[in-house]
């Protein structure tokens, strides 16, 4: 890696000012890391991927030069080539350009992905720039991301839950003027752990945690094998789309094949969707809901001058 020092001023300024527009004047994206940093504790993911401001103005263009003669070698990366592609040319061109590159062979050292087991976290922060309160439940998966048992079942409740215009919190909360907006979310396919999120608007601030978890255990008990069935269609057909989508096939393939699935299981994914059963989605989600370590966090309009944070 060749940089020059002006080059190198210039980047780290562009990467703190990125970070400037994108968090220090966004008081979502602060109370987010807030919510992070209180909910991971320790683990990996309680830091900002771009770092705290302090961090980027003091890092130097040999912990740059550092990092990428660890971490930028063939033997720690992903190539995917996705399209109307002749394999046998492919190839040529991929040992043409890639096979002279050698590897490093750096032993890395292990990350620790260790969280606090079992507990419940609360934080809440007032902003005199927010207008209507925002309520944010987060778990945490317990379960390891290669584990499509324990995953898929979580995904498909979250779909039906909350991730789209007919969800179970869209017709029930949303549509009837209990909520402003409702949303979940299920994010499983990381390094570590992965997460299951609940966020809401809500005028009614004092009572919304309880609504939110009456909503959770009623949409549990609704969910039935119609609409296990319905969730595994919606899953399904996104994988027969994504056949004419060459672009979106190889991010899934590389974000998979980066996490260490292996291909047999990558691709018979399909099979791993249509294997769920009613039972295996009651059981991860009530799991989840007795026995992982969550966080709930409000972030409320200030009032009458007063600023708090817990």
């Amino acid at each position: 890696l060749k940089i020059s020092d002006d080059v190198f001023e210039t980047e780290r300024d562009i990467v703190f000012q990125e970070r400037k527009q994108r968090v220090s004047n966004n008081p979502f994206a602060g109370f987010g890391e807030i919510l992070n940093k209180t909910l991971w504790q320790n683990n990996p993911y309680a830091r900002p991927v771009t770092g705290l401001e302090d961090e980027i103005l003091s890092i130097t263009k040999e912990d740059v030069i550092s990092f990428y003669d660890t971490y930028y070698s063939p033997d720690n990366a992903v190539l995917i080539l996705s399209g109307d592609i002749d394999v046998v040319t492919a190839r040529k061109l991929v040992n043409k350009y890639f096979q002279s590159i050698p590897n490093k062979n750096n032993n890395h050292k292990e990350v620790s992905f260790n969280v606090v087991k079992n507990s419940s976290f609360k934080v809440e922060q007032k902003l005199g720039d927010i207008k209507q309160a925002r309520y944010i439940k987060k778990y945490i998966i317990n379960k390891t991301n290669k584990d499509f048992n324990h995953i898929l079942p979580l995904m498909l409740f979250s779909n039906y839950f909350g991730e789209t215009d007919n969800s179970y919190l869209k017709r029930n909360y949303v549509l009837t003027g209990k909520m402003i907006s409702a949303s979940s979310s299920c994010d499983a396919f990381n390094r570590g752990q992965g997460t299951f999120a609940i966020s809401v608007v809500s005028d009614e601030v004092s009572n919304v945690e309880e609504i939110v978890n009456k909503a959770l255990l009623e949409a549990l008990s609704s969910f039935g094998e119609k609409q296990l069935e319905e969730e595994k269609k919606k899953i399904l057909s996104s994988l027969v789309y994504m056949q004419d989508d060459p672009e979106s096939a190889a991010s899934v393939m590389g974000r998979f094949y980066t996490l260490g699935f292996p291909i047999n299981k990558i691709e018979a994914y399909a099979e791993y969707v249509k294997g769920v059963g009613l039972e295996d989605v009651k059981k991860a989600v009530s799991d989840m809901l007795t026995s992982s370590t969550n966080i709930s966090a409000f972030l409320l309009p200030e009032e009458n001058g007063d600023k708090s944070d817990e």
